[in-house]
């Protein structure tokens, strides 16, 4: 006991008080007491004011049961510094059973506790940066939510339905549905590359130049009293201008791929241009199903892309599915992706549904198929139709 590490005390059970009769030297070097501070006295005298009285109360009932006990207490040592103690008192009996004396052993654990209360700080500092972050990204989350369409523009023969499913709690996705003047109908739909702040940041700032209100606009030519079919920019000079004003502004390594189209609703036809988007689903009421042509270059790819545009004519009952490309890439990476083949399978499937309930019943079987691990990236789809 003399050469162990640990400070051990021996005390007399049967005397008055249970006075301490022996120390090694480990303890003296812990505690900075002498022999003569020590032998003869109860080890209380280590306690002092910061000491937990619920801690002395349990060694006190250990000690009139004569059990082992462990604990860790706060001790002073004799120049008043304090230090955590890890104490354990163990009975000794003698030969008919009858405990003895009390053997401490104590070890001086301070710094592992300082280091557990400095982990515990801080974890509520982290704590609350992470609960004042979640709030902030909610109350973000909300007011990206708000720049979304609320309800299909009014306009006679159209229905809309749509969905939007982010895979963190901001998106880098973005669409709308909106009236260009009383005869075209515009609509958008748009993804930036990567996830978090900076993609919703983007699609925030893209879905202001995307408004037809918006001075910023990049839909309409000049603001006069009314629109005319010369004062509407075309979809493919929208993508190109977009492209040459990112270059202008935008930072390097960040681009959003976008499809921008205009329906005329007097002549049906549905004139489009892509920057690299996802493929546009065209389902007729005939059960005719096309994949429409979507190319070009990402915007914010190359500054010198150029954008061509193409005309769809739609009939009666006819549907378009826009969606990005979270929709294809659902289920990675854990499993196969959804792909476009099951995409063109569910809506031919769902066109005898109301629209709106195709896009449920769409989102429903997307999520079925990565019900894993949840959607990997965000998910939007649009679903326009000419009504008979």
């Amino acid at each position: 006991m003399d050469t162990s590490g640990e400070g051990i005390t021996i005390a007399d059970a049967r005397l008055p008080d249970m006075p301490i009769i022996y120390v090694n030297a480990a303890f003296y070097r812990m505690t900075g007491y002498t022999t003569q501070d020590i032998i003869g006295r109860n080890c209380r005298f280590l306690q002092g004011a910061e000491t937990e009285v619920a801690t002395v109360e349990e060694i006190r009932v250990a000690l009139r049961q004569k059990r082992e006990i462990t604990v860790e207490i706060l001790n002073y040592r004799k120049n008043g510094s304090p230090f955590w103690n890890r104490l354990t008192i163990t009975p000794i009996q003698d030969a008919a059973g009858k405990v003895t004396h009390f053997v401490g052993v104590q070890s001086d654990v301070t710094r592992r506790k300082q280091a557990e209360e400095e982990l515990r700080r801080v974890n509520a500092i982290l704590e609350a940066a992470n609960l004042r972050m979640k709030r902030e990204l909610d109350t973000a989350a909300k007011a990206q939510m708000s720049l979304l369409p609320d309800r299909v523009p009014e306009v006679a023969g159209i229905q809309a339905s749509w969905a939007f499913r982010p895979c963190n709690e901001l998106a880098g996705d973005s669409f709308n549905l909106f009236a260009l003047d009383d005869r075209r109908l515009g609509i958008y739909i748009l993804d930036v590359v990567g996830h978090g702040v900076c993609a919703a940041l983007q699609a925030v700032m893209l879905s202001r130049l995307l408004s037809p209100g918006s001075e910023q606009s990049s839909l309409v030519r000049n603001r006069g009293a009314s629109l005319t079919s010369s004062s509407i920019t075309s979809p493919a000079e929208v993508v190109f201008h977009l492209n040459q004003r990112f270059f202008a502004e935008q930072p390097a390594n960040q681009c959003y791929t976008l499809l921008y189209g205009i329906l005329d609703l007097s002549t049906h036809e549905f004139c489009y241009a892509s920057a690299g988007h996802t493929q546009p689903i065209l389902t007729r009421n005939n059960k005719v199903t096309a994949i429409l042509e979507s190319s070009g270059f990402p915007v914010g790819y190359l500054e010198e892309a150029e954008y061509e545009e193409r005309v769809v004519q739609l009939r009666p009952g006819d549907r378009l599915y826009l969606y990005t490309d979270g929709v294809l890439d659902a289920g990675e990476p854990t499993k196969e992706p959804f792909g476009v083949e099951r995409m063109v399978a569910l809506v031919e499937c769902q066109h005898v549904e109301p629209i709106d309930r195709s896009v449920n019943n769409l989102m429903t079987v997307l999520q079925e198929w990565c019900n894993e691990t949840g959607f990997s990236d965000d998910v939007s789809v649009v679903a326009l139709e000419l009504m008979p």
